[in-house]
């Protein structure tokens, strides 16, 4: 694929994927219900995982394979701690819960970083589009 191939793909796997979380990150934001924020944790990462999955799935020019490969590998990361501190919450353990969800945002912030770098467009966004 060329460049701009997989730029168009990935912008559209990261459009689907942010139109889906919005409502689910508002919603946890507003919620103090544990059962409830593990169960949109959950979602969160169901949502996210096609959009890494589908960027994995690409074959980019080779001079910018490992920036793509570093986002993925970022993104596979995010999505297992994601799931780690909906398991915290199930399990009524939220002593390391600020750890985790800190950990989400700075590679959330990671990942826009590399997506602007590849020229991604909504990729290197955040879910309010800046």
């Amino acid at each position: 694929m060329t460049r701009d191939e997989v730029i168009a793909a990935g912008d559209a796997a990261c459009t689907r994927s942010q139109r889906e979380a919005k409502p689910l990150v508002d919603r946890l934001i507003n919620s103090s219900d544990p059962g409830e924020r593990a169960a949109l944790l959950r979602r969160l990462a169901g949502v996210a995982e096609p959009a890494i999955q589908r960027l994995a799935t690409v074959q980019p020019p080779s001079d910018r394979r490992q920036t793509l490969d570093d986002y993925v590998l970022l993104g596979n990361e995010q999505i297992i701690t994601i799931r780690r501190a909906a398991d915290q919450l199930d399990a009524g353990d939220g002593s390391n819960l600020g750890t985790l969800l800190g950990s989400v945002l700075d590679k959330a912030a990671r990942m826009r970083s590399l997506a602007q770098r590849y020229g991604f467009k909504v990729c290197g966004t955040e879910l309010d589009g800046s």
